[in-house]
């Protein structure tokens, strides 16, 4: 209800700017969403817009609004008093680099502060880590739930609960905790994927088995099939392709992916843009097991590294960009494909050129 109100107030004050009762209903409605700070913001607008027409209306608004900014800053300075003495413990480059996050957040600075206060103080590092990763986009919209929802489920299955898990910490962080594999729309994915597959893989032996149950069952589960959609035409997000029912390799590697990082199998999505001699490319996921990166196709049952597709990787045209190979990475690499808005990847091309009679070192 609340979030509606706001998104209702939002469009009208983008409509007519220069009124007041949008914001104050706005200044009035973010913290009942528990944004105090962008409450605070909307209240001290009202305060200093002027009236474009004098009133006796826009006045007692002011005074109202002057009332509540004079309520939300003390709740924000309590917040912001609070971040102060939990970082004070911390080397000061982390001190730094959180002051530096919370300025270019902008206006979602109080939901990244949020998520600071409400994270254990052992995974804050790893908040920091998705914080400085992810796209700016990112940083200045996502809410304090999302955050910490994913962080809290990541750490759930960061320990293995699978058996022959290896799992360095930069692996996790970059293929485990992260909430996105692509440019798709942002789902809170993670709670609902974590209870509903963990008891699918709680008995295998190996990750292997692990990823081709969830390569077998999730699919039906979800009710979603095969639908051979360009990516041009948008990338959907995991509930999307849910709600529609059907996706192509790229929204079926998504949602395959997920999965995988939902149990506590590091995972990531790889692309070739187009194939040698073949029309378009794919997408199809990588998973890391005993140390090494191994590919399977999303909706396929063929088991790791038996694709139909890895002989025309083995045999791509490593001359041409649009011929190698890419998996895409959430830490920022400077490597950016023109169709991925905001995406960075790892070229591993060698890891699949003279497949399966030659497999160099993963990386």
């Amino acid at each position: 209800e609340w979030k509606n109100a706001i998104q209702n107030a939002q469009l009208a004050d983008s409509i007519l700017p220069w009124r007041l009762t949008t914001k104050y209903l706005l200044a009035e409605n973010y913290p009942r969403v528990d944004d105090v700070y962008r409450g605070l913001k909307y209240a001290e607008l009202v305060v200093e817009t002027p009236m474009k027409i004098p009133s006796q209306n826009g006045r007692e608004l002011k005074v109202q609004a002057q009332e509540m900014w004079d309520d939300l800053n003390q709740k924000w300075e309590a917040k912001e008093s609070e971040f102060s003495e939990c970082t004070a413990s911390m080397p000061e480059v982390e001190r730094k680099e959180w002051i530096e996050l919370l300025d270019v957040a902008g206006d979602n600075r109080g939901q990244c502060l949020q998520a600071f206060l409400a994270a254990a103080p052992s995974e804050r590092s790893a908040l920091l880590f998705l914080l400085k990763q992810m796209p700016e986009k990112d940083l200045h919209t996502l809410k304090a739930v999302f955050l910490n929802d994913n962080l809290s489920y990541a750490f759930k299955v960061q320990s293995g609960v699978l058996p022959g898990i290896n799992m360095p910490e930069d692996i996790f962080l970059n293929y485990v905790l992260p909430y996105a594999q692509l440019h798709e729309n942002r789902d809170n994915w993670r709670p609902e994927f974590y209870n509903r597959f963990l008891p699918l893989v709680q008995e295998a032996a190996t990750i292997e088995e692990a990823v081709m149950i969830l390569n077998e069952r999730i699919f039906e589960m979800l009710g979603v099939g095969f639908e051979n959609r360009r990516l041009k035409d948008g990338l959907l997000s995991p509930f999307e392709i849910i709600d529609h029912g059907a996706e192509s390799c790229a929204g079926l590697s998504v949602l395959l992916a997920d999965a995988c990082r939902a149990v506590g199998i590091p995972s990531r999505v790889v692309t070739i843009p187009r194939w040698v001699g073949f029309p378009g490319g794919h997408l199809w996921v990588e998973v890391y097991d005993q140390g090494q990166w191994k590919h399977i196709g999303a909706f396929d049952r063929s088991p790791l590294n038996q694709t139909w597709f890895a002989q025309l990787a083995c045999e791509t045209d490593t001359s041409k960009p649009k011929h190698r190979i890419y998996a895409a990475s959430f830490k920022k690499t400077g490597l950016q494909l023109p169709q991925y808005r905001d995406v960075h990847f790892i070229d591993v091309t060698d890891n699949y050129v003279g497949w399966p009679t030659h497999l160099p070192e993963n990386k």
